[in-house]
């Protein structure tokens, strides 16, 4: 599969299990596929997942928000429900990495660029 750099978007998460990994992809984009690897200090497994932003671009238009918006959206909402404090980094084109960050309760979101 092909996928063009421009218009991918990937999440990643570290020390779920993999039904719980799966649940988030299914509240973002269900048709992400997952890549698996090491990571997360030291050889600790983690999924994460990607998909291009056409999967979602009908939805951000029909609301009039942009793709990342859509995704940051929803992994807020996903990471709302989570009992735990948690980092979820999305990396949008061109460089933009936001991240979903969960401490004591509290959500908050942090742009930066790769």
């Amino acid at each position: 599969m092909n996928i063009d750099p421009e218009f991918e978007y990937r999440v990643l998460t570290f020390g779920l299990k993999n039904v719980e990994y799966e649940e988030l992809r299914d509240k973002v984009a269900s048709e992400a596929k997952f890549t698996t690897s090491l990571g997360g200090g030291g050889f600790t497994p983690h999924y994460d997942f990607f998909f291009q932003a056409k999967v979602l671009l009908p939805i951000a238009g029909a609301i009039g928000k942009s793709v990342l918006d859509v995704i940051v959206d929803r992994v807020k909402d996903w990471v709302k429900r989570r009992p735990e404090d948690r980092t979820i980094d999305i990396y949008g084109p061109n460089g933009s990495v936001v991240s979903v960050v969960k401490v004591k309760g509290k959500i908050e979101t942090k742009l930066t660029s790769r």
